[in-house]
């Protein structure tokens, strides 16, 4: 132990020491000190102020919309999360009740595109960080009742109250640190034109705030893509230097080097026509993009081949995307698009990674998708379906709810059917569950299967000549 904290004390050779009271301290050690102290220093709702807030959002933006390696992976991050939409299944006893009342909220979710604004709201994790829903009345659809967006910069302090113990951009909060208002900022009609900044009031029953916390006591939620700002930052400079390199190798498409004296023997220039007088390195003008170029005497050039970009590039390349696809949690073959190299076991434990940074953000869903849920029935009580489901229990906490989100096809469909038919046959999974995760309503598929089940036998068509059927054709096909 004290070889090692004489090793930490160990000042570094050949620097500048000062003197601080009575104590002899490096300037290496002054600046680790300082260095450390500040990133100690710095709480969650330092470093989602709103200036850091506002400029990774800004970079983060630009590298949405420059990369799309970034674009293609904040959009299957969102595919894996919501896709087209979870499943609703209420579970009190009335199955009655239970379908009427599920039938009434895919109505008012279709009326209003829930599932779009969910999934952009998820898309937007990648370089906003956050997203709000708030409630709003619209007349035009069923209950009055529709959900909008907000734009995270617009929830914001006014003017003059940034010192608030009891506020941080743009939130008030409670003495336990629960969400009492948003302050949000009014959208401006005409940008270009001088007006003062105008403020709504949003009670937080109204508002539903969806970030990924990263670090504790963390209020606002920052860009996931923040931590591939300077890898995508090199990645360019790499990009634009290759480029100019590759152009410039690309332009030279001769040289003339010749031993005659230009002064004295111009017509000797290699039956150049035009050639008159010349000194070195003058270009000659061709009709085409390319030129020509005079050598002295004696010189000799190298290097005009377009070997621009070289071997280690495309490497240096795939390194920086897979660091885009780190930040969002998403596999090689994601980022890359490109899933050719992969053999089932890569490709299936790679996918169960993303499958469970999926299922977080679905736990962070679920909330808002119950709060909204609860809200709409609270809204649609007047309906008699509503009213019996909503009086069969004491609060709406009681409702017996569940959420099903869809669940990515896997590669190997029949090893996964097999898996599905053991956990049915040995009672470890329902049909209701089974059909759920595909987002279908089980009652209406076994419906379904049974009216199918009765025109075969009135059409005298057995079930095995419908399998021979597709065998066939799948035969067909793969020949």
């Amino acid at each position: 132990m004290a070889f090692w904290n004489n090793w930490f004390r160990k000042k570094p050779t050949k620097r500048a020491n000062i003197v601080e009271g009575s104590v002899l301290r490096s300037v290496n050690d002054t600046e680790n000190e300082t260095y450390f102290a500040s990133a100690r220093d710095r709480s969650a709702d330092d470093i989602c102020s709103a200036k850091e807030r506002a400029e990774l959002r800004a970079q983060c933006r630009k590298i949405m919309l420059d990369v799309p390696a970034a674009q293609h992976a904040a959009r299957s991050l969102a595919l894996s999360v919501y896709g087209p939409g979870p499943t609703l299944q209420i579970k009190s006893p009335d199955e009655h009740l239970n379908t009427s009342c599920e039938r009434l909220y895919s109505l008012w979710r279709n009326q209003i595109q829930y599932d779009k604004l969910f999934f952009v709201a998820l898309e937007s994790l990648a370089c906003d960080g956050e997203a709000f829903f708030n409630l709003i009345s619209d007349p035009n659809v069923i209950g009055g009742l529709s959900i909008e967006l907000i734009e995270p910069f617009r929830i914001e302090n006014p003017p003059g109250t940034d010192l608030a113990p009891n506020r941080f951009c743009g939130i008030e909060y409670n003495e336990l640190n629960q969400p009492v208002t948003y302050t949000v900022q009014r959208v401006v009609p005409n940008p270009s034109l001088s007006q003062v900044a105008q403020y709504d009031v949003l009670d937080a029953n109204r508002v539903e705030h969806l970030f990924v916390p990263v670090l504790p006591g963390q209020r606002r939620g920052l860009p996931l893509l923040q931590a591939s700002i300077q890898t995508l930052a090199s990645l360019k400079k790499i990009e634009d230097a290759t480029l100019s390199a590759c152009e410039t190798a690309a332009n030279i498409s001769f040289l003339i080097e010749s031993e005659y004296d230009p002064q004295n023997d111009p017509e000797q220039l290699c039956g150049v026509e035009g050639a008159s007088t010349y000194q070195a390195f003058d270009e000659i003008k061709l009709p085409s993009r390319n030129t020509g170029l005079y050598l002295p005497s004696g010189m000799k050039a190298s290097q005009l081949k377009a070997e621009q970009p070289n071997v280690n590039y495309k490497g240096f390349r795939e390194d920086c995307l897979l660091s885009v696809g780190a930040s969002l949690g998403a596999p090689k073959n994601v980022i890359l698009n490109d899933s050719s190299s992969y053999n089932y076991s890569s490709a299936r434990l790679d996918a169960q990674t993303f499958e469970r940074w999926a299922g977080v953000l679905q736990s962070l869903c679920v909330p808002i998708l119950t709060s909204h849920l609860k809200t709409f029935l609270s809204v649609m009580s007047y309906h008699p379906d509503v009213a019996m489901l909503l009086g069969s229990y004491n609060t709406l906490e009681e409702l017996p709810i569940k959420w099903y989100f869809p669940r990515p096809e896997h590669i190997d469909r029949q090893k996964e059917a097999s898996a599905d038919v053991t956990l049915i046959q040995n009672n470890c999974m329902s049909l209701r569950d089974f059909y759920a995760r595909q987002g279908k309503d089980w009652r209406a598929e076994l419906n379904q299967i049974a009216r199918e089940k009765r025109l075969m036998q009135e059409l005298g068509i057995e079930p095995n000549d419908v399998i021979d059927s597709f065998g066939d054709d799948d035969e067909s096909d793969i020949g």
